[in-house]
């Protein structure tokens, strides 16, 4: 495998993002989703991620210009289209992570979490959460995220339902768990 590209995603990703949520939700997530959800998450979803691309931290590793794999971060309540709970200004929502399908299982997700977070450190975050999609619970589990409870979107009528899930991220935090 060439050696990947680790970049900030720019205005100039958002066909890449789309076409990689779409590759990503299609090709892995399906596995755990109806055809109806997955139609309905990429319906709703259409133009968000790139919508996102200026008011999020999305970072993205390439293959010879080919967005292979994205994860991103935003403060807790930043943008608060999904968010019912109240906002707690320690925290930052991971969101984004998706990898193309022929990529999964090298690590990709893991190296782009690892610098999401590392972000979220610098940022001054105690805490980073996010919403599981069905079937990536494990990653994140082995990742020290903890489950808090299941969730489920609204997706045009369409549930699409999922694992809220959080993780301290100062290392004696870590430690009283």
């Amino acid at each position: 495998m060439n050696e990947l590209d680790l970049r900030r995603a720019v205005a100039g990703d958002g066909d890449a993002l789309e076409d990689l949520q779409r590759n990503s939700i299609t090709g892995v997530a399906a596995a755990h989703y109806s055809r109806a959800q997955v139609a309905a998450f990429l319906r709703c979803t259409a133009g968000a991620l790139r919508a996102h691309i200026e008011r999020a931290n999305i970072w993205v590793l390439t293959d010879r210009g080919l967005v292979v794999a994205c994860a991103g971060w935003h403060p807790a309540g930043a943008l608060a289209d999904h968010i019912a709970a109240p906002v707690d200004p320690r925290a930052v929502e991971v969101r984004s992570v998706y990898v193309r399908s022929g990529w999964t299982r090298r690590g990709l997700a893991a190296r782009l979490l690892d610098r999401v977070e590392e972000d979220a450190r610098a940022f001054g975050a105690d805490r980073a959460d996010l919403h599981a999609m069905r079937g990536s619970e494990p990653f994140y589990a082995a990742r020290g995220y903890a489950a808090l409870g299941d969730m489920s979107f609204n997706m045009g009528g369409v549930p699409f339902p999922g694992l809220r899930m959080t993780k301290p991220l100062r290392a004696a935090e870590r430690l009283t768990l």
